[in-house]
C-alpha cells in the first residue's frame, strides 16, 4: 500500500477566514496605531494563518503589539497615557468590522 502525504488543503471558508483576519489587521492598526501591515510580523500570510489555527483573535493579535512595542492610540481625542488604556476593546472590533462591511464573523474567534 503506497503512503501519499498530506498536503494540507486550503478551503474556501479558511481563505475567507483569512482574507477577514487580514482586512480587519489593515483597517485597525491603520485607522487606531497609524501603522501598516508591512509594520508587523503579518504581513506574512502564513503569519495570519498560524494566529487563526491556535485560535488567537484579531483583538489579542494587535493587543499583544501594543503590548510588545508600547503602541499610542491615535484615534481618541484628548488621548492621555495616564487616562486611557492603548489597547483595543469590543467596541473597536465592531467598528472596524462595520467599516469593513463584515456584519457576521466567519469564525467565532475572529474578533
Amino acid at each position: 500500500m503506497k503512503t501519499l502525504d498530506k498536503i494540507p488543503r486550503i478551503t474556501p471558508s479558511a481563505n475567507q477566514a483569512r482574507t477577514e483576519y487580514q482586512l480587519l489587521l489593515v483597517w485597525l492598526l491603520k485607522h487606531c496605531y497609524r501603522l501598516e501591515l508591512n509594520d508587523t510580523p503579518y504581513y506574512d500570510e502564513q503569519a495570519i494563518a498560524q494566529q487563526i489555527e491556535h485560535g488567537v483573535t484579531v483583538r489579542e493579535t494587535i493587543n499583544e503589539l501594543v503590548d510588545k512595542f508600547d503602541l499610542v492610540r491615535i484615534d481618541r481625542p484628548g488621548f492621555s497615557l495616564m487616562a486611557q488604556d492603548p489597547t483595543l476593546n469590543g467596541g473597536d472590533m465592531l467598528r472596524a468590522r462595520s467599516a469593513l462591511g463584515l456584519r457576521s464573523p466567519v469564525i467565532r474567534r475572529l474578533t
